[in-house]
C-alpha cells in the first residue's frame, strides 16, 4: 500500500506530467477527482444516516434506529443496483454478426474503395497528418 502511495506521490510531483496535456495526465486527474467525490459520497451518506438515527432513535428506540438505518442503506443498496444492472445492460455490444457479415463488410470496402479511391486516400492523408502533429509541441520560430 505504501509503495502505491509514493508511486502516486511520484507521478503527482512530475511536472511534466501534471501540466501536459497527454492521456496519461487527464486520467490521473479524473482518478484523483474520482477518489475525492467517493470520499464525499462516503461522508455525506454516513452523516445522512447518523441523522436518520437520531432522528428514529427516541420513537423506536436503540435497536429499531439501528434496524431503519440498515433497511435505508439497503434500499440504497439496492437502488444503485439496480441503476448499474440497467446501465449494464444498455452498454452491451451487440451480438457478433458471424462470418458472413463480416464477408458481406471486406465486400462492401472493396467496392467503396475501388470507386472512390482518391477520396479515401486523400482522407487517410489527412488522418495520418492530424494524428502525426497531434503530439508534437508547438514551437515559433
Amino acid at each position: 500500500m505504501n509503495a502505491l502511495i509514493k508511486l502516486a506521490m511520484i507521478a503527482l510531483a512530475d511536472d511534466g506530467l501534471a501540466q501536459s496535456n497527454t492521456a496519461v495526465g487527464r486520467v490521473s486527474t479524473a482518478a484523483i477527482y474520482a477518489v475525492g467525490t467517493a470520499v464525499a459520497a462516503v461522508a455525506l451518506l454516513g452523516s445522512l444516516m447518523a441523522t436518520l438515527w437520531l432522528y428514529v432513535q427516541p420513537h423506536v428506540g436503540a435497536a429499531g434506529g439501528a434496524l431503519i438505518v440498515a433497511a435505508a442503506i439497503a434500499a440504497l443498496w439496492l437502488g444503485l443496483f439496480a441503476f448499474t444492472r440497467r446501465s449494464e445492460a444498455e452498454r452491451r455490444a451487440p451480438p457478433f454478426a458471424g462470418r458472413e457479415g463480416v464477408v458481406a463488410l471486406i465486400a462492401e470496402t472493396r467496392k467503396l474503395f475501388a470507386e472512390n479511391t482518391g477520396t479515401v486516400l486523400l482522407a487517410a492523408l489527412i488522418a495520418g497528418v492530424v494524428a502525426g502533429t497531434s503530439g508534437r509541441p508547438h514551437t515559433d520560430r
